[in-house]
């Protein structure tokens, strides 16, 4: 499942846009352009979200330049969101049109963003008369989304689309495929069921809000697991629901990047288009610790040091892991393969176990028994899965706890109904935002490890 970032909540790191009574302005170091390579490189999310209130001012030579650095970074952009409710259900006609004028917008941007979806919140009360009018104001914003090949996506708030049922028949009654969902974990865990929430948005969802908002100091999973928090499964009011089973296939893809003409895939991928973000793509290698078939040698002895930690970061490298973190996994485990097969974790990261540890090692050096192009592919992702608990927190019994709400009953609810989309990850609390991004991060996937450990 793809963790991407929600570009919102970056915005008061973010220079000229940061609210100048917010303390953390004086830390406003990035720029808008720097957001896609900010996001893979220093945060090791995948995609990128971006609120329309980060492109005020904004015009389509910035929107090209913003989309290509997006795709250099191997960082697309995903999702345009409207986060200001638009008056589509207005008795006020003048009211209504500016709205909808305001969709439209938002739609031809997500384009030029190489998008593959907009939201926009549907403000209104909820009455069968402003429902009727909600229906036939959404009508050419669809159309607009159709006609340059994307999905428009009801964002929850407040009043007409605040429960689930409501969302679902403004769906049905909007009609066509280019309408959705964009269910989100915080606006659930307001509602009084909170799985139920999500169990019956997440099937019209082609993306995901995993919102946070605040973290446990006190302790973590391993000391928590099984309560409340991300820490255990913590379903209320009934048993967990059960898991549609998963249809099997060739593998997940790698999000698109579009123009404005068709969609093009990112440099270096087979060219066929992803209703869907995947796995982040395996790239191909030649050279170093091979034989003369062209097979990792394992006749001859395991490098030490240095020759080792190499080619572990170049394995880490070849499934997907940014250079940071494959560096970091070569330096930590290479001293150890073929000398030991229990390798010291504390120089990996103080929250990865040893018995972890040891099963990477393990399954690295048998991966490095295997041909030069490694393969990650269908439903055989363990090995994705292992790595992807090296990265720094990440230990599935170690992780932090999400103080706010259940994840994990969260993720249980759409895993249920067999979504296997992206998630974005948008964190909502105060104090140091990345420190807080990086532990949504880190919870999430040891969540979705333990999830998967399950299934």
């Amino acid at each position: 499942m793809l963790l991407t970032l929600s570009a919102s909540c970056l915005r008061p790191l973010i220079r000229g846009l940061a609210a100048k009574d917010d303390p953390r302005a004086k830390s406003a170091i990035l720029d808008l352009k720097d957001l896609p390579t900010f996001a893979r490189e220093t945060l090791g999310l995948v995609g990128l979200n971006l609120s329309a209130d980060l492109l005020v001012g904004a015009d389509r030579r910035t929107l090209d330049s913003l989309r290509e650095r997006a795709d250099k970074a191997a960082c697309t952009c995903l999702l345009l969101t409207e986060l200001e409710p638009q008056h589509l259900a207005s008795a006020d006609a003048a009211k209504a049109a500016l709205a909808v004028q305001r969709g439209e917008r938002i739609i031809d941007a997500a384009q030029i963003l190489g998008c593959s979806s907009a939201s926009i919140p549907v403000f209104g009360v909820d009455d069968e008369a402003s429902f009727e009018r909600a229906i036939e104001r959404l009508k050419p914003i669809v159309a607009r989304a159709e006609k340059r090949d994307l999905s428009l996506l009801i964002s929850p708030t407040a009043g007409l689309t605040s429960r689930p049922e409501r969302v679902t028949e403004l769906l049905k009654r909007v009609g066509g495929f280019r309408i959705g969902t964009f269910p989100d974990f915080q606006f659930a865990a307001s509602s009084a069921d909170p799985a139920g929430y999500m169990h019956r948005l997440t099937p019209y969802a082609t993306i995901v809000s995993a919102s946070t908002v605040s973290f446990d100091e006190a302790g973590f999973n391993g000391t928590n697991a099984g309560g409340s928090g991300s820490g255990g499964s913590g379903f209320k009011g009934g048993d967990k629901p059960e898991r549609k089973a998963k249809t099997k296939s060739s593998g997940t893809k790698p999000p698109t990047k579009k123009t404005a003409g068709s969609p093009v895939p990112p440099d270096g991928e087979d060219g066929e288009e992803s209703g869907r973000a995947g796995a982040a793509p395996v790239s191909k290698s030649k050279g170093k610790g091979t034989g003369k078939d062209g097979a990792r040698d394992v006749n001859k002895p395991v490098a030490k040091g240095k020759k080792t930690a190499g080619k572990l970061a170049d394995l880490a490298a070849d499934i997907g892991l940014t250079q940071a973190i494959a560096g970091s996994l070569g330096a930590s485990l290479g001293a150890s393969v073929g000398k030991s097969a229990k390798p010291a974790s504390s120089s990996l990261s103080d929250q990865l176990t040893e018995q972890l540890a040891q099963k990477l090692t393990a399954k690295l050096t048998k991966k490095m028994a295997e041909p030069e192009e490694v393969h990650v592919e269908g439903d055989d992702n363990e090995l994705m899965m292992e790595m992807s608990s090296i990265m720094p927190g990440i230990d599935a019994d170690m992780a932090p706890i999400h103080a706010a709400y259940d994840l994990e009953m969260l993720l249980e609810s759409i895993f249920a109904v067999g979504y296997d989309g992206p998630l974005t990850l948008d964190y909502r609390g105060g104090g140091d935002i990345a420190a807080g991004i990086i532990k949504s991060r880190d919870a999430l996937l040891a969540a979705l490890a333990r999830i998967e450990g399950m299934m």
